[in-house]
């Protein structure tokens, strides 16, 4: 899977723990200026940030790093100047999908159909 995100002075987020995205590497190119992107992904991801280029301040946080064999590899190229990627598993990842507008929609359309949220949690189903 390959993606492409640019961002000047603002924020996005990209959530990559869905069970629904094929298998494999998955190839983010980012152009990044003054921004930042947090990445939600799911435990045992290897960051590969070997070539982004960053210029100024810009850096990748990742506070855990916990890696596992045979985890998920996320390829990040591209430039990163004076900005931010921010990556956030597990539990981390699943709070940070909670506070926000999209997790209230989805509680509100999971209440008005009798089911249940599923941005918090990509791979429950039921």
């Amino acid at each position: 899977m390959n993606t492409t995100h640019t961002a000047c002075r603002g924020h996005a987020v990209l959530d990559l723990r869905s069970p629904d995205i094929e298998a494999g590497e998955i190839r983010i190119d980012v152009e990044l200026d003054h921004a930042m992107l947090k990445l939600l992904v799911p435990d045992g991801a290897v960051i590969d940030d070997w070539d982004l280029q960053r210029l100024g301040r810009g850096r990748v946080k990742d506070a855990e790093g916990r890696t596992a064999a045979g985890g998920r590899r996320i390829v990040l190229t591209g430039q990163l100047r004076h900005g931010e990627i921010r990556v956030h598993r597990g539990g981390i990842a699943q709070l940070s999908a909670m506070f926000s507008r999209e997790y209230l929609a989805d509680l509100r359309r999971a209440h008005a159909e009798g089911g249940f949220p599923t941005v918090d949690d990509p791979a429950r189903t039921a």
